[in-house]
């Protein structure tokens, strides 16, 4: 630029005019000057004012988020115990700050619409008493479906003048009207205030009431400059905030009229040096005009780097977004991976007012979003924050979102970036069911004390079997070491020595016996085991399982007492029980033996009976035919017969042969019946037998003990069904149980029904089942029915030993089991459950008692 061009003319010019202009400046600026502290002043208290509203919003936003988590678990379930909601109180109160904690009580309507404490958790309701209390009912009329947030009652004065008011979340459940309250104390949240120059004059107007001022009245403090006043709503109420600024007390007041002054008179100083500051002027004129080129080749070089920056933006995974800061949070602008996000493209959500982003936030995540961002807006910092979008489709998607402000000329906006997290909440949320199902379980393994240890020996987690064992609750143990509560160094030093060896060699100790101090200082001993598990980042944390046995350790060393002192007595008393134990035995082994001789007589007496009959029969025929036959010779001899007579002697021979035929078949067929039940019965011989043919042999030889009754049995079993057993037994069974049924079932029966029926048969095993419609066994009576000498017919026929014998032989002998149930038409229901092929013979037989 030359020196004599019109622009360095006009720049002489504007020399002399600022010249003459530095005068009137000079007045302005000490006007300024004197100014700037009172809009100091203005901007500072406006700015305490915002944050102290902040933080007492805050302080009522963590007990309302509070009684939202409280009221979630009633809506989750029909039942919650006072267990959980002081478990779920607990949680609640342990996240919250020392001043933040509060006492909470579940109320519901009873029957008669009275509302009663069900639940309370932490410290007592301060006077608080349902029926005499204000404000419930008007909170109570809330509690409608589908309601979503909390109320604040009308204030109240308390006994001492405080204003009070009970914060609540109204629920409909199962029908009858509930809250879940707490009760706000204003003057615990005034408390929280820090401030010296400003005072604070608060109203309070719940949803459809008139305001009430809780702290001072419509009239400022006296002697306060001025007053800043806000307004929001929280908890369906609406809170007017008057602050009062008060005169502040500067040490730079009384320099600001000396600078006044100083500037005021200073003009002419300024307009002699005028002249070097002209060059100045000059130098500053040359040096604009080269940062203005400088800046057009950087705006060239900025809109280059913006189409490369926009570029890189389209391609990243996640979208990129600025956001104008207003009550809409418009979006000025998005990447193209927002469609993926949202399922619609940047121009369906870009300056549209119908269609909005936030619209598309999940309305539970709504408040605390914005509570998050406007949080992050005063301190002018960067947030990061999770919630879930709503997409048109109805898929639901989880976000993550970073971002910052940044100034746009006069204008602020945030600019960010949203990610999909979708997958990882997922992963998330399968872990916490799977840790809570892990949790769940350690907690409630009865009997078996769980701990967590770190490589230390300090508490990582504690079940409430410990707490039941140790006596220290999980918060006293957790985070402590061992040697701190419940062990002593030296047992501390070589238990940590066992966490060690295990994570060197990755394998779990063996059960062993370790002392520990209880809480009341008692010393209690432990059967315990030890094995290593993965904890987050790497780390290596061990388990350790314990079984009480202090009464087991108690009882050893009064036996190893008692032995010391007694031995030489147990010895003599030892031998004097093995030789009344054998006495026993034996007596037992003759009155076994006995009953089933007395079976087996019973059973010769029946075949006896039996066999009465066709052998009378053939001694009668025979002795008619010798008759006739005398007869015929009689005629022979005397040439008297004639064809007729021989014909009617040839008829009565065959007639007689025949029924001599037929009584003899009878009676070999009952003793060959009998001959083989009878081997079977003498002895426990192992062989192949068919199923049906055995049962149908012995229940012939018990046909004589149904003669001139009305029982009968029903015999239902499939052919062909082969066992490797054992048949002698099986027969004395069957025996038993139909001698028991005749015996104790039928006794008052008018027509007894046996029935003998397979039931489930497979290749290892099958259900024989006998079940009759008898009296059957009472409840109370069952567990003692295979007891030796159990009866309810002593002195009458009964001896306590045939289902004895029963259970017996199936147990010790068949290799099987033996299960008691109550018929379904009444009567008893005996399942043998038999192997197909029955154990070998063992040393003993069903002879011998078995204590």
């Amino acid at each position: 630029m030359a020196y004599r061009s019109p622009a360095f003319f006009m720049l002489r010019l504007l020399v002399v005019t600022l010249a003459l202009a530095i005068g009137a400046a000079g007045l302005f600026a000490s006007w300024r000057i004197e100014q700037a502290p009172r809009e100091n002043l203005h901007l500072r208290a406006e700015h305490e004012a915002r944050r102290n509203t902040t933080l007492l919003m805050g302080w009522l936003d963590t007990r309302r988020q509070a009684l939202r988590g409280m009221a979630a678990l009633f809506l989750s379930s029909d039942s919650v115990s006072a267990a959980e909601f002081q478990r779920a109180a607990e949680v609640m109160q342990s996240a919250a700050d020392e001043d933040s904690r509060m006492p909470i009580a579940y109320l519901q309507e009873n029957d008669s619409q009275q509302l009663r404490v069900v639940h309370r958790a932490g410290t007592p309701l301060p006077g608080f008493n349902p029926d005499r209390t204000p404000g419930l009912t008007w909170l109570l009329r809330y509690a409608v479906p589908g309601n979503r947030g909390t109320y604040l009652s009308p204030p109240f004065r308390n006994a001492d003048g405080g204003w009070r008011a009970y914060h609540a979340y109204p629920l409909l459940r199962q029908g009858r009207r509930a809250l879940v309250l707490t009760v706000i104390d204003f003057n615990d949240m005034f408390r929280t205030l820090s401030t010296d120059h400003l005072q604070l004059r608060l109203a309070l107007a719940p949803l459809g009431s008139p305001p009430v001022f809780l702290r001072g009245t419509a009239t400022p403090f006296p002697g306060s400059r001025f007053t800043i006043p806000m307004s929001m709503h929280r908890a369906s109420s609406t809170w007017y905030w008057y602050w009062d600024v008060l005169p502040m007390q500067s040490g730079t007041a009384r320099y600001t009229q000396w600078l006044s002054a100083a500037i005021r008179y200073g003009g002419l100083v300024l307009a002699l040096a005028l002249g070097a500051a002209a060059l100045i002027l000059l130098e500053l004129y040359r040096r604009s005009y080269q940062r203005e080129q400088e800046l057009k080749s950087a705006r060239d070089l900025l809109m280059e780097s913006e189409t490369h920056y926009r570029t890189l933006v389209d391609q990243m995974p996640g979208a990129v977004f600025r956001c104008q800061i207003d009550r809409t949070w418009h979006m000025i602008y998005l990447s193209p991976a927002i469609e993926m996000l949202t399922g619609l493209p940047p121009a369906a959500l870009v300056d549209n007012r119908q269609q909005r982003f936030s619209d598309l936030i999940h309305p539970d995540d709504r408040d605390q979003v914005r509570r998050r961002i406007q949080h992050a807006l005063i301190g002018d910092e960067t947030y990061e924050l999770e919630y879930r979008l709503l997409r048109p489709d109805g898929q639901l998607r989880w976000v993550y979102e970073r971002g910052r402000t940044t100034q746009l000329g006069s204008q602020r906006a945030i600019d960010g970036v949203l990610l999909d997290i979708s997958a990882r909440k997922e992963a998330e949320a399968a872990r916490e069911n799977a840790l809570r199902a892990l949790r769940a379980i350690i907690d409630n393994t009865p009997n078996v004390a769980i701990q967590g240890y770190d490589t230390e020996g300090r508490v990582l987690f504690w079940n409430h079997a410990s707490e039941k064992l140790f006596g220290w609750n999980e918060a006293e143990a957790v985070g402590r070491r061992a040697a701190d509560f419940m062990f002593s160094e030296v047992d501390h030093h070589n238990f940590v020595g066992v966490l060690h060896h295990i994570a060197a060699t990755g394998e779990a100790t063996e059960p062993t016996e370790w002392p520990v101090t209880r809480r009341d200082g008692r010393i209690a001993w432990t059967l315990s085991t030890q094995f290593a598990i993965d904890l987050e980042n790497g780390r290596t944390g061990f388990v350790c399982m314990d079984v009480d046995i202090t009464v087991r350790k108690q009882y050893e060393d009064e036996l190893r007492l008692a032995r010391d002192r007694l031995e030489e007595a147990v010895a003599e008393r030892t031998r004097a029980l093995q030789a009344a134990n054998e006495e026993l035995r034996q007596a037992m082994n003759q009155l076994v033996q006995s009953e089933k001789l007395a079976s087996l007589g019973s059973l010769v007496a029946g075949i006896a009976h039996e066999l009465n009959t066709p052998l009378g029969n053939t001694v009668t025929v025979s002795s008619t035919l010798k008759e006739k036959v005398a007869e015929f010779r009689t005629r022979l001899d005397g040439d008297r017969l004639k064809r007729s007579d021989l014909a009617s002697f040839v008829d009565t021979c065959g007639e007689a042969a025949a029924l001599i035929e037929k009584g003899a078949q009878r009676a070999s067929e009952l003793i060959s019946n009998f001959k083989q039940v009878a081997v079977d019965t003498a002895s426990t011989r192992r062989r192949d037998f068919d199923l049906k043919q055995t049962v149908t042999e012995v229940l012939s030889t018990l046909r004589p003990q149904f003669k001139h009754t009305p029982h009968r049995v029903v015999l239902d079993l499939p052919e062909g069904i082969r066992l490797q057993s054992y048949p002698g037994p099986l027969e004395q069974v069957l025996t038993n149980l139909v001698t028991n049924s005749l015996t104790h079932g039928f006794a008052a029966s008018e027509a007894g029904v046996i029935r003998i029926h397979a039931g489930r048969i497979d290749e290892r095993e099958l259900h024989l089942i006998y079940e009759d419609n008898g009296c059957g066994i009472p409840q109370t009576l069952r567990s003692r029915v295979f007891d030796p000498f159990f009866t309810t017919r002593l002195g009458q026929g009964g001896s306590g030993l045939g289902l004895y014998i029963v259970y017996n032989l199936v147990h010790r002998i068949l290799g099987g089991r033996l299960e008691l149930d109550e018929a379904a038409q009444g009567g008893v229901r005996f399942t043998l459950i038999l192997p197909r092929n029955a154990p070998q013979p063992q040393e003993h037989t069903t002879h011998e008692f078995h204590s």
